[in-house]
């Protein structure tokens, strides 16, 4: 049965740190239990890992970069996604 939040729409996470062996196991653990996730990875990171989820969005971010992670952020919000999960698995170097 699919996660729902409090409106009835399906549950969204936000994994970043996605193409990660811990990020990517997450990513796919989500998705079984029915929630739409979206993977955050760095530019010119391998996301092989990912690639024919169903379920998934990848997005390429810079976590280390303020302005692209505030530009994200209000994309994400001015599309009216839901967030019932935000994990931080990823490491900045």
């Amino acid at each position: 049965m699919a996660e729902k939040d409090h409106d009835g729409v399906r549950r969204t996470a936000v994994v970043t740190g996605a193409a990660g062996g811990v990020g990517s196991h997450l990513v796919r653990s989500l998705i079984d239990q029915d929630w739409q996730v979206t993977a955050i990875v760095r530019p010119g990171n391998d996301s092989s890992r990912l690639r024919g989820l169903q379920g998934a969005q990848i997005s390429e971010l810079d976590l280390g970069d303020s302005e692209a992670v505030d530009s994200w952020g209000r994309d994400y919000v001015d599309a009216n996604r839901s967030l019932g999960l935000l994990v931080n698995t990823a490491a900045i170097a």
